[in-house]
């Protein structure tokens, strides 16, 4: 009688194993299915007088622009790259940069560090400077590897999270946004 009241919970609790695996994977599918991946193709470059306005619902309204500003101060030519959520869509930034996330991060509703936040302002990538000591570059963008902003797309009162993959080349003032990705379930996290 043990070894078959044995026998029928160690089959019960493969079964429930089984089950649940089944159940995450369903999860894990639906979640997956939820996100498009868009490649913008070779005319997704932002550069000094040339602006990139990203429509990420693919509704004909520009939800973020992407631009590149060069000014003379103080004996330096300084080169911005910025960008900004319209139409209420938001960035994440820290401190007026756009906060660079990485391959594995999530981008959600609540930011992982304690000093990012949404913002709707202009956020700054890299800032180049070039002066009588030569060339030198400011910001949370590296560029010794793929590089993303989290954005945060609000659509009849409903968030949508996403994200869009940075390529800065400030020796030669080129920028561009190779492709970006966005979960269409509202609310929903996307992992990059």
């Amino acid at each position: 009688m043990k070894l078959l009241l044995t026998t029928l919970i160690t089959f019960a609790l493969l079964v429930n194993t089984e089950i649940n695996e089944r159940i995450n994977n369903a999860e894990e599918a639906t979640a997956n299915a939820t996100v498009s991946y868009f490649e913008t193709g070779a005319n997704a470059n932002f550069e000094v007088g040339e602006p990139l306005y990203l429509d990420v619902d693919k509704d004909g309204i520009s939800d973020f622009l992407f631009h590149t500003v060069s000014y003379h101060e103080e004996g330096s030519v300084r080169t911005k790259y910025m960008v900004k959520g319209l139409n209420n869509n938001e960035v994440l930034a820290a401190s007026g940069h756009a906060a660079i996330t990485e391959d594995g991060e999530t981008v959600s509703s609540e930011p992982a560090f304690n000093n990012v936040s949404w913002s709707d302002t202009h956020a700054e990538i890299l800032e180049g400077v070039v002066d009588a000591n030569g060339q030198s570059y400011n910001g949370t963008w590296s560029g010794d590897r793929s590089q993303y902003i989290g954005f945060k797309l609000v659509k009849e009162g409903k968030e949508y999270y996403g994200f869009a993959e940075v390529s800065i080349d400030p020796v030669n003032e080129k920028a561009s946004v190779p492709g970006y990705a966005i979960n269409r379930a509202a609310g929903q996290n996307i992992q990059i």
